[in-house]
């Protein structure tokens, strides 16, 4: 799996998220509560660099409009403007995870056995560059793979990798046994 996969993968996550909690929060805003209010902001700051980073600049600027609307507190036009952002940010949504579904293929059973013994070594190494490349260099694999790949870059990136080489072990594992 290569970064830019793996950047799509986490942007999705977090638009789903997104979407899931201005939906709800649309549903029944309170804008007295002050909790409410940190965590539509949170996620509307969050959300609007994530934005910008992949090049969607109108719904970037849309969720800065509403960041600006949140600061001055005009609650009115965050109920005006909200939800046509929801809906954008959920039509990129599925369009994301379309073309990302289409690119999907299957493992390659030795490939990735090997792949995740080199992994294991690197993470006896404490080679955390090392092992973010291996992981990079997977570039098709089934959606069980990915989330284990997934969970071994988090392990990498928390510097667990005494949990990340039992993870690989694991997987490689059931990889062997078919």
């Amino acid at each position: 799996m290569d970064i830019e996969s793996m950047l799509r993968e986490a942007f999705i996550r977090d638009a789903a998220k997104t979407v899931s909690t201005l939906s709800d929060f649309l549903e029944d805003p309170d804008f007295e509560d002050e909790g409410k209010m940190r965590s539509f902001s949170i996620i509307v700051h969050g959300i609007k660099s994530s934005l910008g980073n992949i090049g969607e600049i109108e719904l970037s600027e849309a969720a800065r409009r509403l960041e600006a609307h949140d600061k001055r507190k005009n609650y009115d036009l965050i109920i005006i403007d909200a939800p046509e952002f929801v809906e954008g940010l959920r039509a990129l949504l599925v369009k994301m995870q379309e073309s990302h579904d289409g690119v999907t293929e299957g493992d390659d059973p030795e490939d990735l056995s090997d792949r995740l013994q080199e992994l294991i070594k690197k993470f006896a190494e404490y080679n955390r560059k090392g092992a973010l490349d291996i992981i990079s260099g997977i570039k098709t694999c089934t959606p069980q793979t990915k989330e284990v790949l997934e969970t071994l870059t988090k392990q990498v990136l928390c510097s667990d990798y005494e949990e990340a080489e039992a993870t690989a072990a694991r997987y490689s594992d059931e990889i062997r046994k078919g």
